[in-house]
């Protein structure tokens, strides 16, 4: 199950880079990080070790964190406080005054 979870995460990744039409190379520049790596969660055989690596990614890929780790919300889903936190503060953010 975890390797299904990793392999749906790299192509929800690869789906939003291409959307926004995106290399590879670039994205790694920007999150300072090898290609090898990037491809590892591509393939599904990893995914960021960090969530300020899992937020960094999001924002580049213009995208939910929550999305990206885990898909579209489905009945029983929740977000991790740590996230959830993450999101809280984003919204605030993006509130209208």
């Amino acid at each position: 199950m975890k390797n299904f979870l990793k392999r749906e995460f790299g192509k929800r990744m690869e789906e939003r880079r291409k959307a926004l039409h995106l290399k590879q190379k670039h994205i790694c520049m920007m999150l300072h990080i090898p290609i090898r790596t990037y491809q590892s969660w591509v393939y599904g055989e990893a995914m960021p070790n960090s969530l300020a690596k899992m937020k960094a990614l999001a924002n580049i890929l213009e995208c939910d964190p929550g999305w990206l780790e885990h898909g579209p919300k489905q009945r029983g889903w929740k977000l991790s406080p740590e996230l959830k936190e993450i999101l809280d503060a984003r919204e605030k953010i993006n509130a209208p005054r």
